[in-house]
């Protein structure tokens, strides 16, 4: 029973131990998956702001292309016949779209300029590149004398070779629609550059990320290895986040694709960056925390109720077996009970001297006929509630028969101790007195066995002990024997 005990007690502690690893796994993993997604996040919706404010540049530059392949249709059908109604059409165009001129040509002649006037085109690099290309195109170019600055020039041909249209449009413009000043959470600068890093356009030429004209020149030694990765989402046309160093400025710095040829950056104060992270870590770890400890709460009253029940259980059991154990008539042991805790202290102490009684009412049978079996059982009843009076609790006392008990004394140390007890229970049936009303004296017969001296079993020692009993039977009854007949002595 104890070993059982213990068996249990150990699965409760191995249970709760499991149970708590399981929770500190789960805490550390949640808490990698939340900085994780903390940072996902963050990078996803800085990425969709940037493609925000690419769409916007994308589809002036695309308004602009449309609109000059718009004026080329309508020449080439005639719509505008006269140099005068496509000079009006392309005021109106370039004052809307905010181009500083444009140059009409027919022929590798110009035909209509809005602007100042335009010198010979002839000389200009890209002059040839009308005729050479049959889809419109974009170029980046520094001030060539025809255009102040830096222009985004737009080449649209014409079905007639060495026919089109020169658009010539300050990148200036293009300021306005990168500024993302009025985000919520707004880069510190941000910039439009080619594939090999050569900045278009930036809102903070003292930047240090953007300033010198080329962005890769000015990023640090130390963040080299980032860089590569930076350029080569670039060219593959991805998007992403690189934290950088440019001159003593640390920043995450995000980039999204423009077309095939350029790429819209960001320069994101890493510190924000990272207390923004930590924000969303923040609040989802505790969240988490409040979580676990619901877990742990769950999980300390489930302990405590399952031990409760468990304490409950074994009590209920306990007087389940009680009840299972118990002599209904006299409240003692029965048969089955008595026999199992002998076994059982047996088998707990093979080498501690021990006594067993067979007790047998003398003339039992006589009782019943001549008083009723009423009265035999009052008197039975009777015995069972005085008889464990006079002996220990640790002691075994059942009721083994119809009128037999059996009394099984534990831990008896000497022979001296052996016969004070048998004499004791001698003389209780010299006192013994049964009825409420009419008062019986009844006597009984009794045998009495040594273990492990007169038997080392349960089934060997109450075979000695019954002999016992009958030889106290043969001398005339209302007395005890001894298997090995030390009364004699």
């Amino acid at each position: 029973m104890k070993k059982k005990k213990k068996s249990e007690l150990i699965q409760w502690v191995a249970m709760l131990i499991v149970s708590l690893v399981m929770i500190i796994v789960v805490i550390f993993d949640s808490s990698k998956k939340i900085i994780q997604r903390a940072e996902s996040m963050i990078k996803t919706n800085t990425i969709q702001a940037l493609e925000k404010y690419s769409e916007r540049v994308s589809k002036k530059l695309y308004d602009i292309q449309s609109d000059g392949e718009l004026l080329i249709q309508l020449v080439e059908k005639g719509s505008l016949e006269s140099s005068q109604q496509i000079q009006q059409f392309m005021e109106i165009f370039c004052e809307d779209e905010g181009i500083s001129k444009a140059v009409y040509m027919e022929n590798e002649n110009v035909v209509v300029d809005f602007g100042n006037k335009v010198p010979d085109l002839s000389k200009e690099a890209y002059y040839e590149m009308i005729a050479e290309h049959e889809e419109s195109s974009v170029l980046c170019i520094e001030d060539d004398g025809i255009a102040d600055g830096k222009i985004l020039l737009f080449m649209i041909p014409a079905s007639d070779q060495g026919s089109g249209l020169f658009l010539y449009y300050p990148v200036e413009e293009l300021k306005g629609l990168i500024d993302m000043s009025l985000e919520n959470y707004r880069p510190i600068d941000s910039a439009l550059m080619d594939l090999e890093g050569n900045i278009l356009i930036c809102t903070d030429e003292k930047n240090p990320f953007f300033s010198g004209g080329n962005f890769y020149n000015n990023v640090t030694e130390k963040t080299k290895s980032e860089i590569l990765r930076f350029q080569s989402r670039v060219r593959s046309q991805g998007s992403g986040r690189a934290d950088l160093t440019a001159g003593n400025q640390e920043g995450a710095v995000f980039h999204v694709p423009m077309g095939k040829e350029w790429v819209l950056v960001a320069d994101y104060d890493l510190r924000n960056i990272t207390r923004r992270e930590r924000l969303i870590w923040n609040e989802a770890r505790q969240m988490v925390l409040w979580v676990t400890g619901i877990i742990l709460l769950l999980v300390l009253i489930y302990t405590i109720t399952s031990i409760i029940a468990r304490i409950r259980h074994v009590g209920e059991s306990k007087v389940l077996e009680e009840k299972a154990d118990m002599d209904l008539l006299t409240g003692l042991s029965n048969k089955i009970a008595t026999e199992r805790k002998i076994k059982e202290y047996i088998s707990e102490s093979p080498n501690e001297p021990a006594m067993m009684f067979v007790i047998d009412i003398d003339n039992f049978k006589k009782i019943n006929d001549t008083m009723g079996h009423a009265f035999g059982d009052e008197v039975l009843r009777t015995l069972g509630k005085h008889i464990g009076e006079n002996f220990r609790v640790t002691d075994i006392i059942g009721r083994t028969g119809g009128d037999e008990f059996t009394i099984f004394l534990k831990s008896l140390k000497d022979d001296e101790i052996m016969l004070r007890e048998a004499k004791k229970l001698e003389n209780f049936f010299k006192e013994f007195e049964a009825g409420e009303y009419v008062k019986y004296s009844a006597t009984a017969s009794i045998g009495a066995a040594i273990f492990p001296q007169d038997g080392e079993n349960f089934e060997t020692l109450y075979k000695a002990a019954d002999r016992a009993l009958y030889k106290a039977k043969e001398r005339g009854k209302n007395q005890l024997a001894f298997y090995d007949d030390r009364d004699r002595e």
